[in-house]
């Protein structure tokens, strides 16, 4: 693989790494963790309906996958990303139109600017892999 292409790949993998221990400290309601988000904050992203909890382990276990094969230059790779990118799109939809209110009162305008910008390198990251593929440097 191409060298920019292989640190695409591991940078996708620590990205969804750590999305991923965001993910299980949240669910598993680790006290260490949620101490350094006030209490609406933990609200808001605790209690959601269940099929945003089910779009959230998809966005991350998907893009944890996908990133894991590309870094072992495997075209599934895409496919997972592209869920995982399904996914988050779906969580921020929800997020910016549903709880658009409470969004803005919980974490103000940056709330929405991180909520786009996940989304932007959700798709970014989904982008790179498939051109990856399209230039033949995964198998």
């Amino acid at each position: 693989m191409h060298s920019s292409m292989r640190v695409a790949s591991v940078m996708a993998l620590l990205w969804t790494a750590l999305g991923a221990a965001d993910y299980m400290l949240t669910r598993l309601r680790v006290s260490a963790y949620l101490s350094y988000f006030d209490a609406d904050q933990v609200a808001l992203f605790t209690r959601t309906p269940a099929f945003i909890d089910i779009a959230w382990g998809v966005s991350i276990w998907a893009g944890l996958l996908g990133a894991m094969l590309w870094v072992l230059d495997k075209q599934a790779a895409v496919i997972w990303l592209a869920l995982s990118m399904l996914g988050y799109f779906i969580m921020s939809i929800y997020f910016m139109i549903s709880k658009s209110t409470e969004l803005m009162a919980v974490a103000g305008v940056g709330g929405f600017v991180f909520v786009g910008a996940l989304l932007i390198v959700s798709f970014g990251i989904y982008v790179v892999a498939r051109e990856a593929k399209k230039a033949g440097y995964l198998s």
